[in-house]
């Protein structure tokens, strides 16, 4: 069972880390179609 909830835990963050860069690209598309 720990194994099964760490290998869960890793792909939870993966997944918070794309989620984070794609909030990011967002961002920067956001500054460069208003400049």
């Amino acid at each position: 069972r720990r194994l099964f909830v760490k290998r869960i835990n890793i792909e939870n963050v993966i997944k918070i880390q794309n989620n984070i860069v794609i909030l990011f690209e967002e961002f920067v598309d956001d500054d460069l179609v208003k400049d």
